[in-house]
């Protein structure tokens, strides 16, 4: 059971008295071995895997993906062994957060780049898989990064460095169980990126599919007449008009010089590009303006009947507000598109087609092409729209709709799964949250 208590949570160099009941601390090298390669080492003659940096991932398990060397194609390495830790050794990998344990891998021993450190910890007083989890602890990269060498941007861990740091002990069996309960949530976040993944494709192949064919079946795509439009092919009773036949289209406006946001939410939210996320608007970090330049800025609102478009920096982004922010103030760096007809063009349709490989591409070449790439909005409004019937325009943007909702879902357990695993990765290392058995 897990036991809550008040402890300190400092992972310094502490007093006995000051750890956790039944902790105990020591410095990493009385209580980890450093891979070495062994004298008399024999490589195989289909040769070993190679791990580069990129393979290593945020705080994981080793993912496939090596590459099999022969002995005379490694120039330089590290040596390492399966279920070693791999520890970057330089900035930004490292601060990163880049970690890995190497497990998985189709021999007993590998070489990795020569960027990391590979050690393992003594299995009679510090548990493998807790020490990974306690080199992913904030304060331990912290005060790692805070004794780095070297110039800016390329700095390095001396070993000596790692090899003094504080460890603190708990007793092994209470190592082991924090590491379980680290883990199970980490399978977890592992199972839900990979339904965020498939979720992602299935909405990316959908899109090109129904923006190609519109509702219908893959096996009924075979059967729908087609026609060439200058972006692609699309259904042949389907019209193509530029936006400006269509829609209007207005930039949104900057802050007045000198002025800031409001440091209290107030009625005036303002939704940059940063907000801007799956097709809609991320609240979680949202501006407020004054009420002064809110009123000043009334005219650049925009409507949840409007589409938005980013137009500076990154071009092409984009999506609906909610109703919830319908009357929001809308940052210069995007524009709006407003509907003339609602009888004719729906909005979501008009969002589909812009987010589309064809959608992107008219609006990549309308984009100018310097340090800060800019889309004018005379060139959004030559951008061509294909037109379905307005029953086929809400038929796709259903279809849509219903893959969008599962990903926000899985997005939202995803966020609670990493507040999860944070939290308690700060608090069981710290012992200010205990694992104790319970009576059976």
């Amino acid at each position: 059971m897990l036991d809550v208590g008040r402890m300190n949570s400092d992972y310094g160099n502490l007093h006995p008295q000051d750890l956790p009941e039944g902790w105990n601390q020591s410095v990493l090298s009385k209580v980890v071995h450093f891979t070495r390669k062994p004298r008399g080492l024999e490589f195989p003659s289909e040769g070993i895997p190679f791990i580069p940096m990129k393979l290593i991932p945020e705080g994981g398990k080793m993912r496939p993906g090596w590459e099999i060397r022969a002995e005379d194609e490694i120039k330089s390495g590290n040596y390492c062994e399966r279920g070693d830790i791999l520890l970057p050794r330089i900035t930004p990998s490292f601060e990163n957060g880049k970690q890995a344990i190497a497990i998985g891998i189709p021999a007993e021993f590998a070489y990795a780049t020569t960027e990391v450190f590979s050690f393992r910890s003594s299995p009679k007083e510090l548990d493998n898989e807790f020490l990974f989890y306690y080199f992913l602890t904030p304060k331990v990269r912290a005060d790692l990064t805070g004794k780095m060498e070297g110039t800016t941007g390329r700095q390095r861990i001396p070993k000596a460095v790692l090899e003094n740091l504080r460890v603190r002990l708990p007793p092994l069996p209470e190592q082991r169980a924090i590491a379980h309960v680290l883990s199970t949530i980490q399978r977890a976040i592992e199972a839900t990126d990979a339904v965020i993944a498939a979720a992602r494709e299935l909405k990316r192949s959908l899109l090109e599919h129904l923006v190609t064919h519109g509702p219908v079946s893959v096996l009924d795509a075979e059967v729908v007449q087609n026609k060439e439009a200058e972006f692609g092919p699309i259904p042949s009773h389907w019209q193509v008009l530029p936006i400006e036949d269509i829609a209007d289209v207005k930039g949104g406006k900057r802050l007045p010089k000198g002025h800031d946001y409001s440091i209290q939410p107030t009625e005036f939210p303002y939704i940059r590009v940063t907000d801007f996320s799956s097709w809609s608007v991320d609240m979680t970090d949202l501006r407020y303006l004054t009420e002064d330049d809110g009123e000043t800025l009334s005219r650049y609102t925009i409507s949840s009947d409007d589409v938005y478009i980013s137009i500076a920096g990154t071009t092409g982004i984009v999506g609906i507000v909610p109703e919830e922010l319908c009357g929001a103030n809308l940052t210069e760096n995007a524009a709006k598109i407003m509907m003339k007809d609602d009888e004719q063009v729906l909005p979501g349709f008009v969002v589909s087609y812009l987010a589309s490989i064809a959608g992107q591409a008219e609006i990549d070449k309308r984009t100018t092409k310097t340090s800060q790439p800019k889309l004018a909005l005379s060139r959004i409004k030559q951008i061509p729209v294909p037109l379905p019937p307005l029953n086929e325009q809400q038929g796709i943007w259903d279809i849509l709709m219903i893959v969008n909702r599962k990903l926000e879902v899985e997005r939202r357990r995803l966020a609670s799964l990493d507040l999860l695993f944070n939290t308690l990765l700060s608090n069981l290392m710290s012992g200010s949250l205990r694992i104790r058995r319970g009576e059976e």
